[in-house]
């Protein structure tokens, strides 16, 4: 063995000890100490949901409505007596208005609504994003980059101006871009 060989088994035999004790301890999660396997604990019927805030009724933007992952955390917001304004450029096509929101606005966010749409909400929920099939998504990069940053650039900066006290967001147009950035007001305050 060289010299330059040696720190590369060490660093190898460190990882493989590290990825059993992982193993290990994800072993022990599901079978528990007794070594029973209950996988049914784990089971989406079997977890208890927390509400998003506990402490009070809060006014919150929810863009992106028109598709399935934001019209479901509206739908649970929702549930959740939170007031809901939903936005989008489409309508959603999996439930009604008034299963998911208070308020929806059916508008372009790459314009000026992004105000009208943050005006006096707590938090922003960002799930627009320009989407298509993978026809569209693999043969224009440039444009789907673009239209989202704009989209994203409006709706933080309308959040900003309205003082809109959590920003969330989850868009992005293609499935590997993905990024959460929550900031608070004071993070972003001169």
């Amino acid at each position: 063995m060289g010299a330059t060989s040696l720190p590369m088994v060490n660093l190898a035999q460190k990882l493989r000890k590290t990825l059993k004790q992982l193993l290990l301890l994800f072993q022990q999660s599901i079978t528990g100490s007794a070594g029973d396997t209950n996988y049914g604990a784990y089971t989406c019927e079997n977890l208890e949901r927390e509400p998003y805030w506990l402490s009070q009724k809060l006014r919150i933007s929810n863009t992106g409505a028109g598709g399935f992952i934001a019209s479901h955390i509206a739908r649970r917001l929702k549930n959740e007596v939170h007031f809901i304004i939903a936005s989008d450029w489409k309508k959603n096509k999996l439930m009604t208005e008034d299963m998911l929101t208070h308020e929806f606005h059916l508008v372009d966010l790459m314009m000026d609504y992004c105000l009208q749409v943050t005006k006096g909400v707590d938090h922003v929920f960002n799930l627009a994003a320009d989407m298509g099939g993978m026809g569209f998504i693999q043969s224009n990069h440039s444009v789907i980059m673009y239209n989202n940053t704009v989209i994203s650039f409006n709706t933080i900066e309308a959040a900003r101006i309205n003082g809109v006290k959590r920003y969330t967001d989850m868009s992005g147009g293609v499935p590997f871009f993905y990024r959460c950035v929550c900031t608070k007001r004071e993070h972003y305050e001169a």
